[in-house]
């Protein structure tokens, strides 16, 4: 089964690094173009070169990241089988492709709108700064600076409209972990149900990870709260006793159930009924949940550092590029100290740029 640290850490790693290239580079030719005074129609086509030069690294990265997963999960099936002595056979690799092709296809559309948002949100911030800068009687100097320091704090944003007046602006980072990770979670759900379908296996065995999604006011069904059905053995299909239904307590198929966004759950056949599971005290799962959020929280700020860094830079303001520095390797401190503290491994990775 594959676990919560291969799918939370390791699964969108590459196109997280991607992206946060690409959005350097974007950032830079928007500043770079500002000082210049280059009209925006010029602009537009070199943001959208820029994206066009890094889609087919992007799409390679997609494909390597399902395929990887499924090679593992592929393993995973046949190991459980084989040591079973289950007489039916596994779902093979050939299978699997054929499984998992719906949510390659869609992880691909999710790239492509991405793409497009991030774009259409570049030429957005051109635009508005490129306007403001230019606006009669204004002093120019200083308003590229004001435009350079919003550029710097917020980079390029993904804005979603949920209608009823609600929206929300997201990280590229927020997108591909929410989008792209439910996607790859879609695809090995498929393989492990079909495993399940094919065995003798009269149970199935989910997943469980510290820092499970725990309840709150705001949560509409019981489902929501991972922490209360994680690493329980459950039935599907015909009831059996003693055991609950698999689909209705864990929200299989449910955007905010198992293997839906955000959820690292995963679950696998399991020939033995032993429902004994692993037990996380509530305060420790709480704990580890926010300890994981202001993880979290540090490495952000420290990208976001590298990135109002390569702003500063490219606009030839040496200060504010020696102040960001300074901030950084603060930033950098603060997190190792805040992971040795807490006995929390150190992703290098997660700071990159």
């Amino acid at each position: 089964m594959q676990t919560y640290n291969y799918l939370s850490n390791e699964l969108p790693r590459e196109l997280i690094e991607v992206y946060n290239d690409l959005q350097a580079d974007v950032l830079k030719i928007i500043v770079k173009k500002l000082k210049q005074g280059e009209s925006p129609e010029r602009v537009y086509q070199l943001i959208q070169d820029k994206v066009d030069v890094y889609n087919p690294k992007i799409q390679k990265v997609l494909q390597i990241i399902f395929a990887d997963s499924k090679k593992k999960n592929v393993k995973d099936n046949e190991k459980e089988f084989k040591q079973a002595e289950d007489t039916a056979e596994p779902v093979s690799n050939d299978e699997a492709n054929s499984l998992i092709l719906p949510a390659m296809i869609g992880g691909a559309g999710i790239i492509t709108l991405l793409n497009r948002k991030i774009v259409n949100n570049a030429i957005n911030k051109y635009n508005s700064g490129y306007s403001y800068i230019n606006s009669r009687y204004a002093d120019k100097d200083k308003r590229k600076k004001q435009v350079f320091m919003e550029l710097a704090n917020k980079g390029i944003t993904i804005y979603e409209s949920y209608g009823g007046g609600k929206s929300k602006n997201y990280s590229i980072e927020n997108v591909l972990r929410r989008d792209v990770m439910y996607k790859v979670n879609q695809a090995n759900a498929k393989i492990n149900m079909v495993n399940y379908e094919k065995s003798n296996a009269k149970f199935i065995q989910v997943s469980s990870h510290p820092t499970a999604r725990t309840w709150t006011k705001y949560m509409k069904h019981a489902y929501e709260d991972h922490s209360s059905w994680q690493g329980k053995v459950y039935y599907s299909g015909t009831p059996i006793e003693g055991y609950q239904e698999f689909e209705s307590t864990c929200g299989y198929g449910k955007l905010l159930g198992i293997c839906g966004i955000n959820c690292y759950h995963q679950f696998m056949l399991s020939h033995a009924g032993n429902n004994t599971a692993t037990k996380y005290a509530d305060k420790k799962v709480e704990r580890n949940y926010k300890l994981s959020q202001q993880q979290r929280q540090l490495e952000r700020n420290i990208r976001k550092l590298k990135q109002a860094k390569s702003v500063y830079e490219e606009a030839g303001d040496e200060l504010k590029t020696k102040q960001i520095q300074s901030r950084l390797r603060n930033a950098n401190a603060e997190l190792k100290a805040f992971c040795d503290k807490n006995n929390l491994k150190y992703y290098n990775w997660r700071t990159q740029i």
